[in-house]
């Protein structure tokens, strides 16, 4: 979930579908939802917070179906300033208990309010049952398959599987297992394992390699991630 303080950027969904994001917008973006922004004249100040999916769900006053259905960019005023108020109550020591219930509250507010944009979120639909295959390979390999084994699984050729594959998911091949591999990642290093053994455990080559792709799915460096805020008891 994030806020817009300063500039514009164009936002682009991972099916081309864009929008342009202004001081004031509200973004709810999904695990697993590809995206990208681009700030016009290189310039933009935002504020994300970057949460578990999961503890979210268990907050809010609707289904996690509905909440979590795609990317959505809200142009509400009173959203904005509820979700900046939030910020600085939580970098200045928020208790857990106030984070859950001013959250609850926020999304309360969404439930009740109509999107300026909603990116469609990716899927596998009943006709891309070849990748199917091909997911179960780059999700539970120890070492990550071969574009052309992976082209022979699905019976394409090398570059119909990655069109297929952008097409559906949003990822290509190698992509969608990073993108897999960083959401096993947050759940290790939440629990309290340190960057070298979730990387080794994941099977990425050295600590570099997987700093790099944590920090391209994620925004944040492992080590930020796996510091989680510590927050303040009353006496």
């Amino acid at each position: 979930m994030g806020i817009i303080d300063e500039g514009e950027t164009k936002f682009t969904g991972h099916d081309g579908q864009q929008a342009t994001l202004v001081p004031g917008d509200v973004i709810v973006i999904p695990r697993d939802h590809l995206h990208a922004c681009n700030p016009k004249n290189g310039y933009w100040r935002y504020q994300m917070i970057h949460a578990d999916q999961s503890w979210i769900s268990r907050l809010a006053p609707i289904p996690a179906q509905d909440l979590f259905w795609g990317i959505r960019i809200f142009r509400v005023p009173e959203l904005y300033e509820l979700m900046n108020d939030f910020n600085q109550q939580l970098f200045a020591g928020m208790e857990r208990r106030s984070v859950e219930q001013s959250l609850g509250s926020m999304l309360s507010v969404v439930q009740g309010l109509a999107p300026v944009f909603e990116a469609l979120p990716p899927g596998i639909g009943p006709g891309d049952a070849r990748l199917l295959p091909v997911l179960q390979r780059l999700g539970n390999d120890a070492v990550a398959p071969q574009l052309g084994e992976l082209a022979l699984l699905a019976g394409l050729s090398k570059y119909q599987l990655i069109r297929l594959m952008h097409s559906s998911t949003g990822f290509t091949p190698i992509a969608w297992r990073h993108n897999q591999l960083v959401n096993r990642s947050r759940e290790l290093l939440r629990s309290g394992a340190s960057i070298a053994q979730t990387a080794a455990e994941l099977g990425f080559s050295d600590q570099s390699h997987f700093h790099r792709v944590f920090r391209s799915h994620v925004a944040a460096a492992p080590g930020k991630y796996r510091a989680p805020l510590q927050y303040r008891s009353r006496p």
